[in-house]
């Protein structure tokens, strides 16, 4: 099997060598089978055609106007990708924005992201493809894990973590509490010991106001989708050409544990626990049924 970081390039690569592209066309989107959504909106390099670059005039100061690329956020996710591909034998989903972020902002509002009809539709786009994926996900497992890869300027030697102050995982926080968040056996407690400097450190701390989450996680994340959903935002030391194989390892090794530790059924109980929304699962003979929807993930070794 090709792998996938090399079957992005070549995808990629095409894109850019086509001429006329549709919306679809600038969304690079890998289906998965476990519940791990790995999306970087911000690491495109191509024009939207028929669009210029936006300007910016007259958003608000909370719109938080930027236009530059965060370097190296595609190739990284890509990494990761094939990092948890080649270390479980299993593809997460993928959703990377081929398009510059000087034409649309995909981790931006609506109302703050575009500022002309082809960058609106590459937009819809996009959040089409990464709702389609939490959705899938949802049905599937239950429940899943979101990463969402940014780049920051501030210090090359940290990664920030993003949650809204632990908003977008409550579903983790309500089923494991907040050592899940906060402890050492949380997603960026298992990076913290595996050599990454953090931010918040110590890991309880208030999250960096800049970096604690934008619009995809506080859309995607919480109980909506039953998702856990972080913002990393990565300095370039993790991000380099020649750094980026050692972060996809460490990554793909912690989102291991991560899934055996909180997307399977919490191990403090012998019964399962419901919540009262139900599932609706259609059967191959073409009738439905209902069941109650589980609060923990059907995954490694749960029935599927």
């Amino acid at each position: 099997m090709a792998s996938i970081c090399g079957f992005l390039n070549i995808v990629l690569a095409l894109l850019a060598l086509t001429g006329e592209k549709q919306p679809d066309d600038l969304v690079v989107f890998q289906r998965g089978n476990i519940p791990v959504i790995i999306v970087a909106p911000h690491g495109g390099t191509l024009p939207i055609p028929n669009c210029p670059p936006r300007k910016g005039e007259g958003l608000p100061k909370r719109a938080r106007f930027i236009t530059a690329q965060d370097v190296g956020t595609r190739e990284l996710a890509s990494a990761i990708a094939e990092a948890i591909y080649q270390r479980l034998k299993e593809k997460p989903y993928l959703v990377i924005l081929a398009a510059h972020r000087k034409y649309v902002d995909a981790n931006r509002p609506p109302e703050f992201a575009f500022e002309c009809e082809p960058a609106r539709k590459v937009y819809d786009a996009f959040h089409r493809a990464l709702e389609n994926a939490c959705q899938e996900v949802e049905q599937r497992f239950s429940c899943g894990l979101l990463l969402d890869i940014h780049g920051q300027g501030q210090n090359p030697e940290l990664v920030y973590r993003g949650t809204a102050h632990g908003k977008t995982v409550e579903r983790l926080r309500k089923l494991y509490g907040e050592e899940a968040l906060t402890g050492e056996k949380s997603l960026f407690g298992m990076l913290k010991a595996r050599g990454f400097k953090v931010y918040p450190d110590p890991l309880g701390n208030p999250e960096w106001p800049g970096y604690s989450g934008g619009y995809i996680v506080r859309r995607y994340g919480g109980e909506r989708w039953a998702i856990d959903a972080y913002q990393l935002e990565f300095g370039i030391n993790y991000r380099r050409k020649d750094a980026r194989a050692e972060t996809a390892a460490i990554i793909a090794e912690v989102v291991e544990h991560y899934i055996k530790l909180y997307l399977q059924r919490p191990q403090e109980t012998s019964e399962p626990r419901f919540i009262e929304q139900s599932l609706k699962i259609s059967l191959s003979r073409g009738l439905t049924e209902k069941f109650p929807r589980r609060d923990y993930c059907l995954f490694l070794g749960q029935p599927l």
